[in-house]
């Protein structure tokens, strides 16, 4: 104990001598070390014994280290003295040279050869000098100042390499981590690679460019998992032609998750699944012939672009100038169906079709009647399109000349279309229906190509839109061109051939007796939802809405759960509703992915969609927009007076603008019981955080006089001009 007492104290001792040393000396450091361990050595060799510590150490080098340690006083406190000046005065530091080194010259230790006697005569040390002590060089500012400035680049050169290094290997993925430890340690890796693929532990990285189309057995796919992958980017998009698959007919006897549907729900609640169990072994059936995309691009992008070869590629410009793919993730992150029952990861089953579902059995039965067994099953369907009743009686020869405008298959027919036709007919006035006569008027340009526009309203997007800015819409599409007949519908179709050729075209008579001869037929007359299998189970259906009724968390049976397009979820506020749009389905089959993976979350939706009117109108709907509803408008350059406007009650007059530039931008709000409920953005898309934060505030501004001045609409209309309803206020009561 009193050895173990002494050692302790001389250590301390030893670190207090140590931090009373400047810091500008690193040589009375090491002198500091060596009197803490002239300190230890010194009590050590007084317990344990003299002669054999001497023996053991050949007795030259501890007997110095002794004198060291007897003698320390004295060097103690010269150092201290030195250190003393160098930080208590204010002028002058110590140069880090010399200081040290005279210091032990002073002291004159004897250094005795190994050889010698180990307790021959002590040598006599004397006291140091201020003579001796070192000389003043330099501002201690300046020298304090300089070592700094080597430090902070040390660090910070230190740091950069640091971070340079780490993403360099985060993204170059160069060490092959899951050669040696399982996915789940490395979840959020973008894809693994097949270990069969693997080149070693610094392989090359998993996504190789080649100018080859890539030759992939039956359900494609080359790797055996995949992991989570982001938001589409230009790193993986393919730089071939896209090609329909062949029909998968290898499939498993039974997958934990099988989702119904190769649709943006499906390959949302798939992403979700795998972010929270990364082992997981999910399977998606759907007829479609293609790896799961987003729909809206083929209409909104892809036929506007005159880039026929990323056309082929299914690849498109984005606002920012990349380009992206409509796939919501590369080849590289499914599975093959074939190895799904011994690996992880997501399998796409093309081609084939779910009839029905077994629930107590927790079967699934396809169109060959086999069965696969499921732990989770998610439906996304999705929706059908409408067909015209005047087709539906007509040749199988005639239906050539119809497009329902809804997957790949459809959009790479009508882009062939185009080339070559002299007229084509969109028939509808919705989203759908005037977003493809815009963008077929646009890309028919160069060819001369007739664009006909037929709906029965009186103003396209009549749905949504108030009927003046439905009205104002129709001329802004004339204005591009477009031959637009409102009021009007296809009251019969017949073919005919083009005289002394073998040419044949289309004529539609429409029941105002006009007759139109066109080479090609677009039908955008709106879709159902597709909930044949959901009929056919015996699952509640929501007769009202339409779709498969489910709870807040999107179930509709014992572990069946439903999003997207054929889902009739619960609104705590409005009760059941159904919504066909891209973003609910990415919503709804995250929320119904965490849940069939363990969380028990309701489902809460703001509306939101973007549409156009040609490259120089945009809008965007946030929230309940219904043209029943009230309305209340505000537009930037409209300078008229109290004759446009309608009041409660009174008859409903609509809106002339004196010129086409008057609601060119401007916003329009949407009243339930004189509150807000919805926003149209008539090109003002950069206000869209804006009016979500209007509608989801909890102190909500429900009078639109207020709320208008959130908004970007500042060039002619000022704060006392928005204060008033006599200028730029528009009300339009239904």
């Amino acid at each position: 104990m009193i050895f173990l007492f002494s050692t302790g104290l001389a250590l301390l001792k030893g670190c207090i001598a140590l931090c009373s040393t400047g810091v500008q000396d690193e040589k009375r450091n090491l002198l500091g070390i060596a009197l803490t361990s002239g300190s230890f050595f010194r009590h050590l060799y007084s317990t344990l014994g003299r002669k054999a510590l001497g023996m053991l150490a050949k007795g030259a080098v501890l007997n110095r280290t002794h004198e060291w340690s007897k003698k320390r006083s004295v060097l103690f406190s010269s150092r201290y003295l030195a250190s003393l000046c160098s930080v208590t005065h204010s002028k002058f530091a110590w140069t880090s040279g010399p200081s040290s080194d005279r210091l032990l010259r002073t002291s004159q230790l004897a250094y005795r050869p190994i050889g010698a006697a180990p307790y021959s005569k002590e040598v006599k040390m004397r006291m140091a000098t201020f003579d001796e002590l070192p000389i003043p060089k330099f501002n201690y500012r300046e020298c304090y100042a300089n070592e700094n400035r080597k430090f902070n680049a040390i660090l910070f050169s230190g740091v950069a390499i640091l971070g340079s290094s780490l993403l360099f290997f985060y993204y170059t993925d160069c060490f092959d981590i899951d050669a040696m430890l399982a996915p789940k340690s490395y979840r959020y890796r973008k894809v693994y690679r097949d270990p069969s693929e693997s080149g070693g532990l610094f392989s090359k990285a998993w996504f190789q460019k080649s100018n080859q189309t890539e030759k992939v057995p039956v359900t494609t796919a080359v790797l055996s998992s995949g992991a989570p992958v982001d938001q589409m980017e230009e790193s993986f998009t393919e730089k071939t032609a896209v090609h329909p698959k062949p029909v998968s007919w290898n499939l498993p006897e039974h997958v934990p998750y099988l989702l119904i549907g190769a649709g943006t729900a499906s390959a949302a609640a798939a992403k979700a699944i795998q972010e929270n169990d990364p082992d997981a072994k999910i399977l998606i059936v759907g007829d479609d012939r293609y790896y799961p995309y987003k729909r809206p691009p083929l209409s909104k992008v892809l036929l506007w672009s005159s880039d026929d070869q990323l056309k082929s590629q299914l690849r498109f410009t984005t606002a920012g100038g990349k380009v992206a793919t409509i796939f919501h993730r590369p080849e590289t992150g499914y599975c093959r169906t074939v190895d799904l029952e011994q690996k992880t990861g997501i399998a796409v089953a093309f081609g084939r079709r779910i009839l029905k579902l077994d629930v107590d059995a927790h079967e699934a039965i396809l169109d060959d009647n086999s069965r696969i067994k499921y732990n989770k099953c998610l439906i996304a369907t999705g929706a059908k399109p409408r067909i015209m009743p005047q087709i539906r009686n007509m040749e199988d020869d005639a239906q050539k000349y119809f497009t329902v405008f809804r997957d790949v298959a459809d959009f790479l027919r009508l882009a062939e279309v185009s080339r070559h036709a002299k007229c084509i007919t969109v028939v509808g006035g919705g989203l759908l229906g005037t977003e493809l006569a815009c963008a077929l008027q646009a890309h028919c340009a160069s060819n001369e190509t007739k664009v006909v526009h037929v709906f029965p309203q009186a103003g396209c997007l009549s749905r949504l839109l108030p009927s003046y800015l439905s009205d104002w819409s129709v001329e802004h599409m004339r204005k591009l061109g477009i031959d637009v007949r409102p009021n009007t519908t296809v009251a019969n179709a017949e073919e005919y051939s083009i005289e002394e050729t073998s040419i044949t075209r289309l004529v539609l008579s429409l029941d105002n007796g006009d007759k139109v001869k066109t080479d090609h037929v677009v039908m955008a007359i709106g879709v159902e939802p597709n909930v044949e299998i959901a009929k056919d189970s015996g699952l509640p259906l929501d007769e009202t809405n339409g779709g498969i009724i489910c709870d807040v968390e999107l179930s509709c049976a014992p572990d069946v759960y439903a999003a997207g397009d054929c889902c009739s979820y619960y609104d705590f506020k409005q009760g059941h509703k159904r919504v066909e749009h891209h973003s609910h389905a990415e919503r709804s089959g995250a929320l119904a992915g965490n849940n069939m993976s363990g969380a028990r979350k309701a489902y809460s939706y703001l509306r939101q969609f973007r549409s156009g009117l040609g490259p120089s109108l945009t809008f965007v709907s946030v929230g309940e927009v219904d043209s029943a509803l009230p309305t209340v408008g505000y537009f930037k350059g409209y300078k008229g007076g109290r004759e446009g406007i309608s009041v409660p009650g009174g008859p409903n007059q609509l809106f002339k603008p004196g010129s086409p530039a008057d609601l060119s931008k401007g916003v329009v709000f949407y009243l339930r019981d004189q509150h807000i409920v919805g926003v149209l953005l008539w090109n003002l898309p950069q206000s869209v955080p804006t009016a979500r934060s209007l509608l989801t505030s909890e102190k909500r501004l429900n009078e639109p006089n207020e709320a208008v001045k959130l908004f970007e609409l500042k060039n002619k209309v000022d704060s006392t001009e928005l204060s008033g309803v006599s200028i730029s206020h528009l009300r339009n009561f239904h």
